[in-house]
């Protein structure tokens, strides 16, 4: 018989301010918040996903997903694979569902020459969005 290895989920708590986001998070009332960086030439979708992929596992913040307690939510590690880059064709700031983008609480869009990089507030406040998306694109203008 084999032996199912079980990769190990570490778990956190939301501060105290993160705990009222999923809350009162709905289609009308999204708590995201999108940042951008704009480029001199048009995004290569393969390269920023690549560039993702080697960002990701330096930002353990980034690199979870929101779980629902008897009480109350907390963050648990993310173990459904890698989110995915996509062609912005959306509305700016729509609502995060938890079961779309492999449970991931941001999404990272480009459009022409844009990048974006939109957050679910509990996640991460302003300036984590900026550190991640900034080492976003520069592995990204590096590769």
């Amino acid at each position: 018989m084999k032996k199912r290895r079980h990769r190990k989920k570490n778990w956190e708590k939301l501060d105290n301010t993160a705990v009222l986001f999923p809350a009162i998070a709905s289609e009308e009332t999204t708590n995201v918040y999108r940042i951008s960086v704009n480029l001199t030439e048009e995004v290569d979708a393969e390269l920023l996903q690549k560039a993702l992929d080697m960002v990701l596992p330096g930002f353990d913040t980034f690199n979870v997903c929101m779980q629902k307690g008897i009480f109350w939510y907390y963050f648990e590690t993310n173990t459904k694979g890698k989110p995915v880059v996509r062609e912005e064709q959306d509305f700016p700031c729509r609502y995060v569902e938890r079961h779309e983008n492999r449970n991931y609480l941001f999404r990272v869009t480009y459009y022409k020459n844009r990048i974006n990089l939109e957050v679910f507030h509990a996640l991460a406040d302003g300036m984590g969005a900026v550190n991640f998306l900034r080492e976003l694109t520069y592995q990204y203008l590096r590769i």
